[in-house]
């Protein structure tokens, strides 16, 4: 305490430096009482400022911590939204034009359910539904989406369904690679009153409520949803209602971006109004109201009671004047003396020490219970801030028992900001362990699913060389089957011929076993004509010998044509034996002619059936190798995906471990704090 300070209070002088007991010389009953009456109305009037300006106050805090917080809370409720959009965006099967739309509609539809979704789709660059057909060419968050921005959009009514729709919009990109080109945007439709859920949560009082408006004034939320689904805009109803003037100038401050606390009128209640702006939305802002008799009403029955206890004292004071007057003076002014320090922030002064049994006594137990209440319950507040400005929230009020009455609601407010905190801190502790969790097992799937393309890759490449050199020799086989077939039908042509050969040279044995007949006929003409011969020779000699040596001559001529005869019929015998064995062999040659034609046929027909199979087989070979060229084609695409896999899977793999490094960041940042358990 300040020797200035010792000399007003020794003085008995106040901020004005007059005494105040100059009205009560001589006259000690009127000192008494107005010293009483002033002493209760010090402080009567102090305890109702500190009241009121404490309770202020801590609203104040409180409330804009409140709406700051609440404003976070939405941030991050939409930042999920987006996020999951933007993993859909990234999600290389939604990406490809020539995919099944069932399958991408499978897709879309895993991710409504999981995140409690209405529904969602997927528009390409010509602002077409793929599934619906409905045009978005003119919607901001399709707009946005192509920009490769997400977007969150306000609630906007439905024709059809007659209810309001949120639509969070990301860029699609190409091949599920983000940062690369856009084809399309992804888009989830959240539930109607996702918003109004969100506000609902936030409650600083029984009659309280929180509510959110757009860049425009409109409200987007609130507990009463027909109030979003009309477009409520106090702006706009405040030209036409002056009442509303206040409450159109705060929430002007809203539409600005400011967070901001201060009280209006609306429908004859005032009300506290705390507001902040909502990060990342396009100009939305949260305000968190509620009625200023939720938290003053206490405050002024205090008041009101101490206006009372005021009373009281100064009438039974100046019943008990005489009496009292020696008595009373000194305690009631070291009281006021030290409720005055007390009000000006004086809480390490001593209280003084009054011995007396009357209401001096229960004056001075009075002020020193309220000046040891205030120290004990500031220094424990003090206590409380600063472990949680440090990080740690696992603090607890020290001295519990000494929040009594009004003070009751200050610890339950410090409870709730506590456990609100720390519900939040561990939520993101708990997220970042579950995306620390998910990123390195995607990470692990990522880098199992690269190798085992690698691998696909290989054993592809090495079928697609299988089959080209397969393909080859099919083709090579078709042209020989078809040059066999050439050749063995030339071979057909050369045995029908040769069997148009051997039928000539079949009736040419018949001929020549005819002629062989004809020459056995002159053979024996010719035998008989040596029969004949020999005989007449032998007349002849006969002849010659009768007429003696004028026959001898005849004799020797008939002896020569007996000789030429005999020759003749020797001759003639090898002649039929030659002729004989010539009809054999011929007759030999036809046997076996017959029997080379007979071949010659079957062989033909053989052959015949042969260049048939050759054909077939020729056919079936050209369409072998044009199987085998569409298989080739088809490997060579397999191969293709599974390189576009392996780089996808990869991708996938580098930004999964990106994921991981952050959610250690977060984890690290959030392990900074002391969390209850």
């Amino acid at each position: 305490m300040s020797k200035e300070k010792k000399k007003e209070i020794k003085a008995g002088t106040g901020k004005t430096g007059k005494k105040r007991n100059q009205s009560i010389r001589g006259k000690i009953q009127f000192n008494v009482i107005a010293l009483m009456v002033i002493c209760m109305g010090v402080l009567g009037c102090i305890t109702s400022w500190l009241n009121l300006d404490s309770t202020n106050q801590t609203l104040e805090y409180t409330m804009r911590e409140t709406a700051e917080i609440a404003a976070d809370v939405v941030e991050n409720r939409l930042l999920s939204c987006m996020n999951v959009a933007q993993e859909i965006g990234s999600v290389a099967r939604l990406a490809n034009p020539d995919g099944k739309l069932d399958e991408k509609a499978a897709i879309i539809d895993q991710r409504i359910k999981t995140y409690d979704c209405i529904r969602g789709g997927i528009i390409w660059a010509d602002g077409k539904d793929i599934f619906t057909g409905e045009d978005f060419s003119g919607a901001g968050f399709f707009q946005s989406g192509l920009k490769g921005e997400r977007h969150v959009t306000e609630p906007q009514m439905n024709a059809q369904s007659g209810q309001t729709e949120i639509f969070v919009g990301a860029p699609l990109w190409e091949g599920g690679i983000p940062d690369t080109d856009i084809v399309g945007v992804v888009y989830l439709v959240l539930p109607e009153l996702f918003l109004d859920d969100i506000v609902r949560e936030i409650n600083v009082s029984d009659n309280g409520s929180a509510y959110m408006l757009d860049a425009n004034g409109n409200t987007i939320a609130h507990v009463n949803h027909n109030n979003v689904v009309s477009m409520e805009n106090t702006t706009e109803d405040a030209k036409a209602d002056s009442g509303l003037a206040k409450l159109a100038s705060i929430e002007g401050r809203m539409m600005a971006g400011e967070n901001g606390f201060d009280t209006y009128t609306y429908g004859g209640t005032t009300k506290f109004l705390a507001f902040a702006p909502i990060e990342g939305t396009n100009g939305w802002s949260i305000g968190v109201n509620a009625p200023t008799m939720d938290f003053m009403s206490s405050t002024i029955i205090g008041v009101i009671m101490t206006v009372v206890i005021v009373v009281i004292s100064v009438l039974f004071a100046a019943f008990l004047i005489k009496k009292l007057a020696a008595s009373i003076g000194q305690p009631v002014k070291q009281c006021a003396d030290r409720l005055l320090l007390l009000s000006e922030g004086d809480l390490q002064t001593a209280v003084p020490a009054i011995h007396s049994e009357d209401e001096t006594g229960i004056l001075a137990d009075s002020t020193r219970t309220i000046v040891t209440g205030f120290k004990t319950v500031i220094e424990d507040i003090t206590y409380i801030l600063e472990n949680m400005s440090m990080g740690n929230f696992d603090v607890n009020s020290q001295t519990p028992d000494n929040y009594k009455g009004d003070f009751v609601k200050i610890l339950e407010a410090e409870k709730e900001i506590k456990r609100k905190l720390s519900s939040t801190l561990l939520d993101i502790k708990e997220a970042a362990n579950q995306v620390s969790l998910g990123s390195g097992q995607m990470a692990e799937s990522a880098q199992s699913l690269a190798e085992g393309a690698t691998d696909q890759a290989s054993s592809v490449e090495e079928i697609l060389a299988t089959v080209s050199s397969v393909s080859d020799q099919a083709e090579k086989n078709a042209e020989e089957a078809g040059t066999a077939g050439k050749e063995a039908q030339q071979m057909q042509n050369e045995a029908e011929r040769s069997t148009s050969q051997m039928q000539q040279m079949t009736e040419a044995m018949a001929r020549i076993n005819e002629k062989s007949s004809q020459i056995e006929n002159i053979i024996r003409d010719i035998e008989e004509i040596a029969t004949q011969t020999n005989l007449l020779s032998l007349n002849a000699s006969i002849e010659a010998a009768r007429a003696g040596e004028a026959g001898r001559g005849f004799a020797v001529v008939a002896g020569e044509i007996g000789h030429l005869a005999n020759q003749s019929a020797e001759a003639v015998v090898d002649t039929r034996r030659l002729i004989e064995d010539t009809i054999t062999e011929v007759n030999d040659g036809n046997r076996i002619a017959k029997e080379t034609n007979e071949t010659l046929q079957a062989m033909i027909t053989g052959l015949k059936a042969i260049v048939e199979e050759i054909k077939l087989v020729g056919e079936a070979s050209v369409q072998q190798a044009e199987v085998i060229q569409q298989l080739n084609n088809g490997i060579e695409q397999i191969s293709n995906v599974i390189q576009s896999n392996s780089a996808a899977a990869e991708e996938t793999s580098a930004t999964s471990e990106e994921l991981s490094a952050q959610a250690i960041t977060l984890n690290s940042l959030v392990g900074q704090f002391t969390l209850p358990e």
